[in-house]
């Protein structure tokens, strides 16, 4: 009898190689896809990884990588895979750069997919930090690629998925400070599909495709019009009317949405977590866009009602999902945002003191790592937002702790990389008026429950405190500085 290895004795790389690319196709690419199943994961990279060493290097990284950090981090040779993983890394490169010393017309595709491929990689190994430098290259290379003639049909179904995963991707960037990547990334074929006038999905991946363009649309329009700072009125009216129209643009996703679910609903194939984490998303998107233009964070009371539906949509996503008291390690990690990024928005948002609980208490008890979001971190800042801007109401009843402007926390700005202890956490309050935050809390926040306060107010000195302290003396003293 031939063993199974034996049979596949013409397939490309080592016995070890062709085992984590076995274990990407079965468990790795699943990771990657989330709720949903993009022809890039499933098909086209594996597909790729047999004729370009390249890709089955990166392939091999990723994988290895994936085994290590989230399906068995425990095992005892933990050392050895990760030697393996930066072997696959370096062999990777090297092939990408004999590739681009013979240029071909092929040649900006196998960069692009090697890029994608990295960012994936950098964040199972939670190196953020590496994982942005190299989306914002992607980013670069896509833009390119719009200006390119020789684009032929495989290359354009890469770039569709790829320049939509860099859509998704990009809008983490903003997260961590850094700029956004042009909107208007890949050819006209990656982009997605316009709203105007009438529309109609016939898979959720269109809907997802679309929501994709709008989300990046519409944070786009929120950055540039927070960039000018005192408009005339001519401006702001051309604004406003921007404003609007990306608002009917989101409205009638929701209602080709709306149809094609009524349609496919009960579809046994579709994953009925795909379509609540996009209307997740969507939420999150009109509450962006319709405060864009509030020069406070009282604006944020008007959206309640979607806040609670955020919460909501989350519990149910939650639900539909595998126990979360026995998660299995394949059901661990997600590439991308699910309900962390929505959850976390409203933790940090929702004033209302009830709903805001809600979205901590999920972010405590999800098991589930997506992305970028390393969700201790979250988890404990958005607790430290909700403690330090209720530290004035404590003597309250909790449904009435709803903070006054001045005690509101406008931006929390995180770190990039996931270490073990260290992280660096700013809390900027009410800017001044000339747009500049007034600092009042630093601080560095570990796994631990204990926070070291760098600075509090304008003259604080370094010290370290634990956290019941920080919020009875540091917290409030730094707010009535503020209030000053």
């Amino acid at each position: 009898m031939v063993s199974p290895d034996h049979r596949l004795i013409l397939r490309p790389g080592t016995r070890e190689e062709r085992q984590y690319v076995d274990l990407f196709c079965s468990q790795t690419s699943r990771a990657l896809s989330g709720f949903f199943s993009p022809q890039l994961w499933n098909f086209q990279l594996p597909q790729l990884s047999q004729s370009e060493p390249t890709i089955r290097h990166a392939i091999a990284a990723l994988s290895a990588a994936h085994e290590r950090t989230i399906l068995n981090p425990s095992a005892e040779n933990a050392g050895v895979r990760e030697q393996f993983v930066l072997q696959q890394y370096n062999k990777s490169i090297q092939y990408l750069m004999e590739h681009l010393a013979v240029p071909k017309s092929q040649s900006v595709d196998l960069l692009l997919v090697t890029c994608g491929l990295f960012v994936c990689l950098e964040i199972v190994r939670g190196n953020n930090k590496q994982a942005l430098n190299h989306l914002a290259a992607g980013a670069t290379i896509l833009h390119k690629r719009g200006h390119l003639a020789n684009t032929t049909s495989q290359s354009m179904d890469i770039d569709r998925e790829l320049s939509h995963l860099f859509f998704r991707l990009n809008m983490q960037l903003s997260l961590f400070g850094r700029p956004l990547a042009p909107l208007t990334i890949g050819h006209k074929g990656a982009l997605p599909p316009s709203t105007e006038g009438k529309i109609s999905f016939s898979t959720i991946e269109e809907a997802r495709h679309c929501l994709d363009g709008l989300m990046n649309k519409a944070l786009r329009f929120v950055r540039l019009s927070l960039q000018v700072s005192t408009p005339g009125d001519a401006t702001r009216l051309q604004q406003r009317q921007k404003q609007q129209d990306i608002k009917e643009e989101f409205d009638a996703w929701t209602m080709a949405l709306n149809k094609m679910m009524a349609r496919r609903g009960n579809s046994k194939t579709l994953d009925k977590r795909g379509p609540l984490t996009l209307r997740l998303h969507h939420q999150v998107s009109l509450i962006w866009l319709q405060a864009c233009f509030a020069t406070d964070q009282m604006v944020f009371d008007n959206f309640r009602s979607n806040f609670e539906t955020i919460v909501r949509l989350a519990e149910e996503v939650i639900r539909l999902g595998p126990d979360q008291e026995k998660p299995s390690p394949a059901d661990g990690f997600s590439l991308e945002s699910g309900i962390t990024a929505p959850l976390w928005f409203t933790a940090v948002k929702c004033r209302d003191p009830i709903i805001r609980r809600k979205a901590i208490q999920i972010l405590s008890d999800y098991r589930r790592r997506e992305g970028m979001w390393d969700m201790g971190l979250f988890f404990k800042v958005s607790e430290l937002v909700l403690e330090s801007e209720e530290a004035e109401l404590s003597s309250l009843p909790i449904e009435k702790r709803i903070p006054e402007d001045r005690q509101r926390i406008y931006d929390p700005i995180l770190p990039e990389e996931i270490v073990a202890k260290g992280r660096v956490i700013d809390l900027y309050t009410k800017p001044g008026p000339v747009g500049q935050y007034s600092s009042i809390l630093t601080a560095s926040l570990d796994h631990n429950e204990d926070l070291a306060i760098l600075a509090a107010g304008s003259d604080a000195t370094a010290s370290t405190t634990v956290r019941s302290d920080i919020i009875a003396v540091n917290i409030v003293t730094a707010l009535k500085q503020a209030a000053k």
